[in-house]
């Protein structure tokens, strides 16, 4: 622990308040104006750190258990120590947290394990960390069947699968929570990789329009749906999309080569999209968008060249050192080589 975080110590353990005000913030995200009392805190930074929350945590469970004021927040406080402990790699101080968990929860008459699905999480956790995927699998299995609506137990489960190689469970799994839970971009975002992976393309393009309607300013988002989009034989899309991207983010090399590319791809079949071939939908719901005329795909194509040779040329007359000068100029004589040719 570096001094800085030793100094934070100091000062949080000389209030038991401030200690319990500081973890409550960790365990909700909360801004630390947002909570009751808050303003004692007012001065620290608040950020994450496992071992400092051991610490901390663990002080005020010895010194000041008297300050914490229920049940509720004292079990919150366990799990939050428990999984501090798993992200130190602390398995045996995290068995005792969860000890004393499991303990106050009722037990399901099939197995002995816990009735209840946030139990079962953690203790698929602890069975992870401790190299028992078949536990974790049989954790999060009991308690999916206890809550089969619980957004965390379906993404660990999802996760297991996946980290097994079992990728058609793991898509499953995650389908069955967005499902559930569509406004859920991670998960979305992990289905369409896994679809991927599995060579399923059309499907990961889905997955890829319910993130852009998530987040549709994400010029990340539009640059995947763009290149997938292209794969899918659909260039008219792929060219809203490279276009799209570049008003977010003016001169990105990578939608810059798109539009060029795409472009160059429907000028050499007359300026009209090949047909889709039961490939996702774009935004209109058709196979593809219709493309734009010749005279327009030719200016684009023009230009995505210019900016391309301008964005080259000014990292090279930006370079620093004599070696990083060399290799810029390098890469701009090749990039214009291509340009020429393409």
């Amino acid at each position: 622990m570096t001094s800085h975080h030793q100094e934070l110590v100091r000062r949080l353990l000389a209030s038991p308040t401030k200690a319990l005000l500081y973890l409550a913030a960790l365990r909700s995200g909360v801004d630390l104006s947002e909570l009751p009392g808050g303003e004692a805190l007012a001065d620290e930074r608040l950020e994450y750190d496992a071992p400092v929350v051991l610490e901390v945590g663990a002080a005020v469970l010895a010194r000041h258990a008297s300050a914490i004021r229920n049940d509720l927040e004292r079990f919150s406080l366990y799990e939050q120590l428990f999984l501090a402990a798993i992200d130190v790699n602390d398995l045996a101080r995290a068995r005792e947290y969860l000890a004393l968990i499991t303990g106050r929860f009722p037990k399901a008459a099939a197995d002995g394990s816990s009735s209840s699905s946030r139990v079962q999480r953690l203790v698929g956790m602890l069975a992870e960390a401790e190299g028992d995927l078949d536990g974790a699998q049989a954790a999060y299995a009991a308690g999916l069947a206890a809550d089969e609506a619980s957004a965390p137990l379906s993404k660990r489960a999802a996760a297991l699968h996946a980290a097994r190689g079992d990728r058609g469970a793991a898509i499953a799994a995650l389908a069955a929570h967005v499902d559930h839970y569509a406004q859920d971009a991670e998960a979305w975002t992990q289905l369409a990789e896994l679809y991927l992976l599995e060579g399923m393309p059309q499907q990961a393009a889905f997955c890829l329009e319910e993130l852009l309607v998530l987040r549709p300013a994400s010029y990340l988002l539009r640059l995947r749906y763009a290149d997938l989009a292209r794969t899918l034989r659909r260039p008219a899309t792929a060219l809203r999309f490279y276009a799209a991207a570049l008003e977010a983010r003016k001169d990105c090399v990578r939608a810059l080569y798109g539009v060029r590319a795409v472009a160059a791809d429907l000028l050499a079949v007359g300026g009209n999209a090949a047909p889709g071939k039961g490939g996702g939908r774009d935004a209109a719901g058709d196979a593809d968008a219709e493309a734009p005329p010749p005279e327009t795909l030719r200016a684009l194509h023009e230009l995505a060249g210019d900016r391309l040779r301008a964005v080259y040329a000014a990292a090279a007359e930006g370079a620093a050192s004599g070696h990083e000068r060399q290799a810029s100029a390098e890469q701009l004589a090749v990039v214009t080589a291509w340009l020429q040719d393409s």
